[in-house]
């Protein structure tokens, strides 16, 4: 993703010291696209990376299976200047919580 900054809980480190899960598929453009989910009560995405060229439907497809029986997948922290925000908003993710980086300059 580059120029977005991570929050502490989706950085590398963070992710690879509790138990996750990573799904990939190959979508109709070709590239390889995947998420990594926790499961617990709830399923959480901790990270995703998405090719240009995925559809809407392939996309929806991969996070139905990331969710598995679970009623719903839970993302947390994605960044307003994120490019898949419009998509999640798109495939019917709402927000449930905000949360805004503040500092106060001496």
């Amino acid at each position: 993703m580059g120029s977005v900054r991570l929050c502490w809980g989706c950085e590398p480190a963070t992710i690879l010291a509790g138990p996750s899960e990573a799904l990939v598929i190959r979508g109709s453009d070709g590239q390889l696209s995947s998420v990594i989910v926790q499961r617990g009560q709830r399923v959480s995405m901790l990270a995703s990376l998405f090719s240009g060229g995925l559809a809407d439907a392939e996309l929806a497809a991969l996070l139905r299976h990331a969710a598995g029986k679970a009623a719903g997948l839970l993302l947390y922290n994605e960044p307003e200047e994120s490019p898949y925000l419009a998509r999640y908003r798109a495939l019917g993710f709402t927000e449930f919580f905000s949360q805004y980086e503040m500092v106060k300059i001496l």
